[in-house]
């Protein structure tokens, strides 16, 4: 009986040890980067896969970067060229599906690097509410800031196995790199219906929303931690277009919408009052900017069903393009914009706790025209027959942050740098 448990316990390890070292050969995440081997796995497919999780992290850990990006796919779709308009290098640091949780742990890992010398952080209602973390979290260095147990974890994963299949499966067929859901020609009528189907998704989502002020709170800490560490931090309320701003008042959240603003300006406000250690814009160790709330650019006229050429400023109602991405950052660094709707009167807006009321009171006024417009009839409409058909997905899998998440936080990012 030992001798066949031994033999069994032997045929296992030898079993998981070829498991792991096929996920390690492979590395599709491309994380430990032990061979590159033509038509097996030299060209990464799928390491973007999961939300970008593992290979995000991965970069925050081993990294050397000036400027960091974090958001959700906005950020990963809208600043595609990585290039901030001041000195040093930048890492878009988007993580699809974000949430509020998870982008306080990837701004840990930013911080912790002596070059990081400002975090650009994109407020998103969605991302706070109690939803659980992607999986791709757990394998990743997000939770503990590990990169040699997070290799583990990713080697050991049945995750990493798939993705290292579909790797080897994608460079056997020669399909370097996944294709882009975005052109610049479409089809009669396709990108229409993008504007369309995102504008429902939002509103199917922010009707089984459920708000977590405690998210907003963990961000906040987490953004105290990088200032005193001298550490500039920019956050913004980041553009979509008024369709997707439309369904989120319709769905019922405007109140939401208006205490998560009110909440975190009043908890990041502190942070306002301290000096950068090597500010990438001019000014303290915090900056607010507000580029949401039925704004100009996100009131233009979607798509109609003839066009085929590609909108200039949005992908689709939740996603803007790379060319408002760079306005945004412009606008930051008080550098010119172009012409027209990006503007700096039109476009963006510094925001502090004390011009909240006059704040809320012209973003309901933008509202309320915009709803006069075709686009505006057009969406209510839409919203109308939404709202006598669609069903709410009732509550999900929920994750609340627990006390070991907030001593990790003092743990992996001391307030000051040692």
């Amino acid at each position: 009986m030992k001798r066949f448990t031994f033999i069994s316990l032997c045929v296992f390890a030898l079993l998981f040890g070829g498991f792991i070292g096929f996920n390690l050969l492979v590395d599709p995440y491309d994380v430990a980067r032990f061979a590159s081997i033509e038509r097996v796995n030299a060209h990464k497919t799928r390491a973007f896969m999961d939300g970008s999780r593992v290979y995000t992290a991965d970069r925050l850990l081993h990294g050397r970067y000036r400027t960091v990006l974090l958001g959700n796919s906005r950020v990963r779709e809208g600043f595609l060229t990585e290039s901030a308009p001041w000195p040093g290098v930048t890492l878009n640091a988007g993580l699809a599906s974000s949430t509020a949780f998870e982008l306080g742990r990837a701004a840990v890992l930013a911080g912790r690097a002596r070059q990081t010398g400002c975090i650009v952080i994109a407020l998103e209602l969605e991302d706070f509410d109690v939803s659980t973390v992607k999986g791709a979290y757990w394998v990743s260095a997000l939770p503990d800031a590990n990169g040699a147990l997070s290799l583990f974890r990713q080697a050991a994963s049945t995750k990493t196995f798939t993705r290292s299949m579909q790797t080897i499966g994608d460079n056997s067929a020669g399909r370097a790199y996944a294709e882009s859901p975005w052109r610049a020609i479409y089809k009669p009528g396709e990108q229409r219906a993008r504007f369309v189907t995102t504008a429902r998704d939002a509103y199917r989502r922010f009707r089984d929303f459920t708000y977590d002020p405690e998210r907003t709170l963990y961000l906040a800490a987490v953004i105290d931690h990088l200032t005193r560490r001298g550490i500039q931090v920019i956050a913004f309320f980041s553009p979509t277009h008024a369709w997707r701003e439309e369904a989120l008042f319709r769905a019922g959240r405007a109140d939401d919408y208006f205490r998560f603003r009110n909440d975190m300006l009043a908890a990041l406000w502190p942070s306002a009052q301290r000096a950068a250690r090597a500010p990438c814009v001019k000014g303290p160790a915090l900056a607010l900017w507000d580029f949401a709330g039925f704004q100009p650019i996100s009131q233009i006229e979607p798509p109609d069903a003839a066009a085929t050429q590609a909108d200039p400023f949005f992908y689709e109602a939740s996603h803007f393009t790379p060319r408002v991405g760079a306005a945004v950052l412009r606008r930051m660094a008080s550098a010119p914009t172009e012409n027209g709707l990006l503007t700096p009167d039109q476009f963006g807006m510094r925001i502090d706790p004390s011009t909240l009321e006059q704040d809320e009171a012209a973003i309901r006024a933008r509202r309320a025209a915009f709803l006069q417009t075709q686009a505006g009839r057009e969406i209510t409409a839409l919203i109308d027959g939404w709202a006598r058909t669609d069903r709410g997905g009732g509550e999900g899998r929920r994750y609340y942050i627990t006390r070991q998440d907030w001593r990790a936080l003092d743990q992996d990012l001391p307030p000051s740098r040692p």
